[in-house]
C-alpha cells in the first residue's frame, strides 16, 4: 500500500534504491530500471536512522515522564509534614499537574506534526527535568509562599509533559513502518507503566537515603542525560518517509520523477473529520476515566480493604502496572503478527484489540461490583491486576488506530483526544473521592467503569470502520 504524505504524490515502498555518492549526495535508481540520476540532495539531510532507536528514545522519555509525575504521590506525605500542608492542598497540587497537562496537548500536537515528534519530545523532556530539578528550591521561599511555589512547579511540570503522548504518536506515525506500529506503541506505553513501578518502588528508598530534594535532583539529572543522548544520536535526522519524499521532490523538480501523471494524496484540501474525531475523543475519555481511577485510588481501595502497611500496599499497588507492561509487550507483537503473518486487515486487528481492552476489564471488575463486601484482598488485587493488564490491549487498539487513520495529523489528533481524556481524569478523581466516602461507594465506582467500558465496546463496533481522519489545524498549506 502506498504511504500517504500530506499534499504530495504517493510513493510506493522501495520505489527508490538509495546510494551515497562521493560528494555527499544521494543517487537513486528506479525499481523498474537501471538509470541512475544524481539529484544533488545532501545525504546528511536524507540518511535515516533505524526506527528502533527512535522508539527506544521515545520509550525512555515516556518512562521518565511517568517517574517524574508519580514520584509526587510518594513525596506527598513528607511534603505535607515538612510544609504543614493540608490534604485539600495536597489534592490541589495533584490537580495542578493535570491542569497544566491539559492545556498543552493540542499545541504540542500541532508542533509535533510540523517539526517532528522527536524534537518536541526532547524539548519537553529538558523542560520537565529542569522543573523537577528546581522544585527543591521552594525551601528558600517564605513560609506563606511555599505552597504557591510548589503549585507553580507542579503546573509547569504538567505543561512541559503535555507533549508526551502527542509527540509519541507523531513519532510513530512518521518513523515506524505500518507493519511494526503495534509493537512500537506497545513498547513505548510499556515503558510508561514501568516508570510507574520505578517511581512507586525506588522513590521511598531514595528519600530514606538522601532525602526528597536530592531524590528530585537525581531523577532530573537522569532525564537530562537521556535528552543529551537523544540530541547526539537521534535528533537532526529525517524519518525514512520524509527522506524518500525529499528525494522524490528533488527529482521531480528536474522532470525526473518516475510517477508521471500520479494524482495527489487524498489528504489535500480535506476539512476536519468532526464525526470520527468525536468518536475518538469519546474512546479516550473512557480509557482515561478508568486509568486515572486505577492510578489514584488503588492504594486507597486496598487501605479500605484493611491494609495498613505502606510497603505492602505500595507493592500490591504496583502489581497491576507490572501486568500492564507485560501485556503491552505481548499484545504489540500479537497485533503485528495478525496483520503481517495472518493477513488480517488493520481495522480488524484494531477492533479485536480494543474489544479486549474494553470488555476484558469490565468482566474483571464485576466481582468488585457484585461482591464488594465479601471479597478479600488477594482476590481484589487479582481482579484489579487483570483489569489494568487487559486495558493494555488499547495500545494495539485505540492508540494504533490513530496512526492508521490519521498518519499526517496523528500528533494533533491524540493531543485533542488526550485533552478530553485529561478532563475526564480530573472528573474521575472528583467522582472517585466522593464515592469512596459513602457506604458501598467503591462498588458504585467500579460499576461506573464497567458501564463506560461496555458502552465503549459497542461504539467501537459501530464507528471504528477505518475511515481516514483529518484534523488540518496548524497544517502548512
Amino acid at each position: 500500500m502506498p504511504r500517504r504524505i500530506l499534499g504530495q504524490p504517493e510513493i510506493e515502498p522501495h520505489a527508490w534504491r538509495f546510494t551515497c555518492g562521493l560528494k555527499g549526495t544521494l543517487t537513486f535508481a528506479a525499481a523498474r530500471g537501471d538509470t541512475v540520476t544524481d539529484v544533488g540532495v545532501p545525504a546528511s539531510e536524507l540518511t535515516p536512522i533505524p526506527w528502533q532507536r527512535v522508539v527506544t528514545f521515545t520509550a525512555g522519555a515516556m518512562a521518565l515522564a511517568s517517574i517524574h509525575r508519580v514520584t509526587f504521590s510518594v513525596l506527598a506525605v513528607p511534603f505535607a509534614e515538612e510544609f504543614s500542608l493540608s490534604m485539600p492542598q495536597v489534592g490541589l497540587l495533584q490537580s495542578a499537574v493535570l491542569c497544566g497537562y491539559m492545556f498543552g496537548q493540542v499545541p504540542a500536537g500541532i508542533i509535533a506534526d510540523q517539526l517532528g515528534g522527536i524534537k518536541v519530545m526532547t524539548v519537553g523532556l529538558v523542560l520537565w527535568c529542569l522543573t523537577t530539578g528546581v522544585t527543591p528550591f521552594v525551601c528558600i521561599l517564605q513560609p506563606g509562599a511555599i505552597f504557591a511555589g510548589i503549585l507553580v512547579a507542579r503546573a509547569s511540570l504538567g505543561f512541559a509533559q503535555s507533549c508526551v503522548l502527542p509527540a509519541a504518536s507523531a513519532t510513530v506515525a512518521m518513523w515506524v513502518p505500518e507493519e511494526n506500529r503495534s509493537r512500537a506503541l506497545a513498547k513505548i506505553h510499556c515503558a510508561y507503566n514501568i516508570g510507574n513501578i520505578i517511581a512507586l518502588c525506588v522513590t521511598p528508598l531514595l528519600i530514606k537515603q538522601v532525602g526528597w530534594p536530592w531524590t528530585l535532583r537525581f531523577f532530573s539529572a537522569a532525564g537530562l542525560a537521556w535528552a543529551a543522548w537523544a540530541i547526539v544520536a537521534v535528533n537532526g535526522r529525517s524519518p525514512p518517509s520524509q527522506s524518500a519524499q525529499a528525494l522524490h521532490n528533488s527529482a521531480a523538480s528536474t522532470g525526473q520523477s518516475s510517477d508521471k501523471g500520479q494524482g495527489q494524496s487524498s489528504n489535500k484540501g480535506q476539512g476536519t473529520s468532526w464525526g470520527p474525531l468525536m468518536f475518538l475523543c469519546w474512546s479516550h475519555i473512557v480509557i482515561s476515566y478508568g486509568f486515572f481511577v486505577f492510578q489514584s485510588f488503588i492504594p486507597s481501595y486496598l487501605h479500605h480493604k484493611g491494609l495498613t502497611d505502606l510497603r505492602v500496599m505500595g507493592a500490591l499497588s504496583a502489581l497491576p502496572w507490572g501486568a500492564a507492561a507485560l501485556v503491552a509487550l505481548m499484545v504489540g507483537n500479537l497485533a503485528d503478527w495478525l496483520h503481517s503473518a495472518k493477513g488480517w486487515k488493520l481495522v480488524r486487528v484494531r477492533l479485536v484489540m480494543q474489544a479486549v481492552a474494553s470488555i476484558g476489564p469490565a468482566l474483571a471488575l464485576m466481582p468488585l461490583v457484585v461482591a464488594q463486601q465479601h471479597i478479600q484482598v488477594p482476590a481484589a488485587v487479582t481482579c484489579l491486576t487483570a483489569a489494568v493488564g487487559l486495558q493494555a490491549f488499547c495500545y494495539a487498539g485505540f492508540h494504533a488506530y490513530i496512526q492508521d487513520v490519521a498518519p499526517a495529523d496523528a500528533g494533533k489528533v491524540l493531543g485533542l483526544t488526550n485533552s478530553c481524556g485529561t478532563v475526564a481524569g480530573v472528573l474521575a478523581n472528583v467522582v472517585a473521592g466522593r464515592l469512596a466516602a459513602v457506604h458501598n461507594g467503591y462498588a458504585l465506582l467500579f460499576a461506573s467503569i464497567v458501564g463506560l467500558y461496555l458502552i465503549s465496546a459497542v461504539t467501537w463496533g459501530i464507528f471504528a470502520n477505518g475511515e481516514d481522519v483529518y484534523f488540518p489545524v496548524g497544517r502548512s498549506a
